[in-house]
């Protein structure tokens, strides 16, 4: 049987994206699954997290990891094909790196042993197979005490998750020329947004950075602070702002995925237009079509 291998790397939100495309390759090609999670080796600023779902797929080794060449075309890749299947007995996996930002049909073109790499940010990728997905990222653990009162309240009233994300955003100077931070402006529209549709709305605000929000955001509605879920239990905010009724996400694919996630068939979800400082970016497909962007 032929193997599909996704690389991992990036929070979880991007973890989420590389395994769901992968995914659907899988299924679509009738290959096993792997995952290659040898990046977080020198990968520093998240841990492999996809441990927190009910996943049944197994982790790439060394010697998978070894067959790995980049697509036929030249003599010299030739070459290694054939060192590669004369080491290892084995045939060679090809490597496909995502060509650019927007969805890429190109991907379901592939076929027999492939390497993945890209972050494949669009749910075009696995919106076929949504039903599998959706069971894939059930939560392995039940909710803790505090989380489970969170949820109960969640479903008793017009929740609304609202995201803002600093910290790696603001310090780390790579990951803010690439993003930056979302400005107060959007989501004050977006929580007018919501007022005007909605009665008695309870926000519930998802941040790393409390403190900055309360000197500089203010809103005359009610607001719920989710602030204990840090370190390997950080996924479960992906799980609370899920069970809100709505969602307000900011530009990150944590916040993307706890939207998507949301069930409730009459859901709002406001999304930042601008998703990138990068303008070369084309968001085009990042967002199914029922979201709103502001």
């Amino acid at each position: 049987m032929s193997i599909v291998i996704s690389k991992i790397v990036g929070g979880l939100g991007n973890q989420m994206f590389q395994y769901a495309t992968s995914r659907a390759l899988a299924l679509k090609n009738e290959s096993d699954l792997l995952l290659d999670i040898s990046e977080f080796q020198t990968y520093t600023l998240r841990p492999y997290e996809l441990g927190c779902f009910s996943l049944h797929v197994n982790i790439a080794d060394p010697s998978a990891l070894r067959r790995i060449v980049y697509p036929a075309g030249t003599l010299r890749t030739a070459y290694r094909w054939l060192k590669s299947t004369a080491k290892t007995g084995k045939p060679p996996i090809r490597k496909y790196s995502e060509p650019h930002f927007h969805f890429d049909p190109n991907v379901f073109l592939q076929h027999g042993n492939v390497y993945l790499d890209g972050y494949w940010q669009s749910e075009r990728y696995f919106k076929d197979i949504e039903h599998v997905i959706r069971n894939d990222f059930r939560f392995k653990h039940q909710p803790d005490s505090v989380n489970l009162d969170l949820i109960q309240k969640m479903g008793n009233e017009c929740s609304v998750s609202l995201h803002i994300r600093r910290g790696d955003y603001v310090a780390d100077e790579r990951s803010n020329a690439v993003h930056g931070t979302m400005g107060i402006e959007y989501y004050k529209n977006a929580v007018q947004y919501i007022v005007e549709r909605e009665a008695n709305p309870q926000f519930y605000m998802f941040s790393d950075d409390r403190q900055w929000i309360e000197q500089n955001f203010k809103i005359p509605f009610p607001i719920t602070f989710i602030c204990h879920n840090t370190g390997s239990k950080s996924y479960e905010d992906i799980r609370l702002m899920s069970m809100c009724k709505h969602n307000i996400i900011a530009n990150s694919s944590f916040s993307w995925w706890g939207a998507w996630l949301n069930n409730n068939a009459s859901k709002i979800v406001i999304a930042p237009k601008k998703w990138f400082n990068d303008p070369t970016k084309d968001t085009k497909d990042l967002f199914p079509e029922s979201w709103i962007k502001l």
